[in-house]
């Protein structure tokens, strides 16, 4: 658990109308925020811009990528 959050990919439910009842936050509190946010940070963000570029070699294309994922 990091500051109250925790981390985990499946909740799970007993009955379906538990799980309907979990679908849904009308009235959100500090810890449905942190929930959310911790779930964005699980999924990579996309380095590489958007487009299509050509390159004359593989090579040329890997360096460019390289340069990508390093920021």
């Amino acid at each position: 658990m990091v500051d109250g959050v925790r981390r985990g990919w499946v909740k799970k439910f007993r009955t379906l109308e538990e799980a309907e009842g979990d679908l849904w936050v009308m009235e959100p509190d500090q810890s449905y925020y942190r929930r959310v946010l911790s779930l964005l940070d699980a999924f990579p963000r996309n380095p590489s811009p958007r487009g299509i570029f050509k390159y004359q070699t593989l090579e040329e294309a890997q360096r460019e990528r390289e340069r990508w994922s390093r920021g």
